[in-house]
Parts: structure tokens; sequence; C-alpha cells
């Protein structure tokens, strides 16, 4: 569970992205869900970081610095990404650097997830249930762990090369499909740890 620092520490960034998603509504010459989107996705986060922790067996200490780590610096970007959005309609920033902006924001997601998955991987199991078919045993599970370290380390990378490297348009369809695929990637590796114990 998540300790009482790192939620209110996230819940105080939360209202602070939801006061500014409604100054951005009342100023905004159309109504956009957009400003409301971060803090929608902080709180998703916090509450299946909450439910993973509140439903684990064991040992959740290193697991709990993991995910107060994770839940403020994802809540930070959300916030930074929101207090941009502020700057752009208050005319603070120019085109160009509001669009430098949001690639430092993908650049510092990338440097979190590198962090992430060096930390993840080095993490002890958490036992949790799963269904028959992606059940593993502790040994399954610890392989699990490095191999999604090893996908968050290279998801990490990419997108801080993308940040700087590929045109902005298209570095929001590169992150949907990268994380989808990613995603995929780890059910199928699942799967094939389950083959081989099983």
């Amino acid at each position: 569970m998540l300790d009482r620092k790192t939620m209110l520490a996230v819940l105080a960034l939360v209202l602070l992205m939801l006061a500014s998603a409604i100054w951005l509504v009342g100023h905004m010459e159309r109504w956009l869900i957009i400003p409301f989107l971060p803090p929608a996705c902080v709180m998703i986060v916090l509450g299946a970081l909450h439910w993973r922790f509140a439903h684990a067996k064991g040992d959740l200490s290193a697991w709990t610095k993991f995910g107060s780590f994770f839940a403020i610096s994802y809540a930070a970007i959300c916030a930074g990404y929101e207090l941009i959005l502020v700057m752009r309609v208050l005319n603070v920033t120019a085109p160009t650097t509001f669009l430098s902006l949001i690639r430092l924001l993908f650049a510092f997601l990338g440097v979190q997830f590198f962090v992430l998955g060096n930390w993840i991987a080095k993490l002890p199991p958490l036992g949790l249930w799963r269904p028959a078919s992606l059940s593993l045993n502790k040994a399954g599970e610890a392989a699990m762990l490095r191999f999604r370290g090893w996908l968050m380390v290279a998801y990490g990378v990419t997108l801080v090369a993308s940040a700087f490297l590929i045109p902005m348009s298209l570095i929001t369809p590169l992150v949907v499909s990268m994380s989808l695929a990613l995603l995929i990637v780890a059910l199928i590796r699942r799967r094939q740890l389950k083959a081989m114990i099983g």
C-alpha cells in the first residue's frame, strides 16, 4: 500500500491539475477534454497501484518505494504538461517554445521509464492472483520482472531519442503503438515462461 506522504503529494498535484483544467476550459476558445486527461490518468494509476499493493502478499517495503517514486514522478510530469497548456493559453510561450517543452516532457517520461526499468528488475516477486494460464512460480515471476525491466529501459531510451529526433506529430502515435506492442510482448513472454514451467 502506498504511504500517506505519497498519497498526499499525488492528490495535491491532482487538485492542482484539476484547477488548471477548469481554468483552461474557461479560457480556451472551445471546450476540450484534453485538460482533464492528465489528472484522470494519474488517478487511474494511483488507484491501480493502491489496489495492487492492497491485494499483494509478502514484504512490500521495496515495492512501496518503487510505487511512491512512480506515482509522484508520473503526477509531476502530468502536472508539468498541464502547466505548459496554461502557459500556452496565456501566451507566455511562443508556439516553438511550447513544442520544445512538450518534447522535454516526453524526454522526462523516457528517463522515468529508464530509472523504473532498472529498478523493477531488482525487486522481489510480488505475490498476486493471476489466471492459471498466466500464473508463474517464484523463479518465473523473477524472470518476468527482469524481462519487464528490460522492456521499460528500452521504452525509456526510445522515448528520449524520439523526443529529440522525430517530428512532433509522430511522437504520440509512436508512444501509443509502442505501449500496446510492449503489453503484447510482455503477455507473450509470460505465456512462454508458463509453458516452460508447465
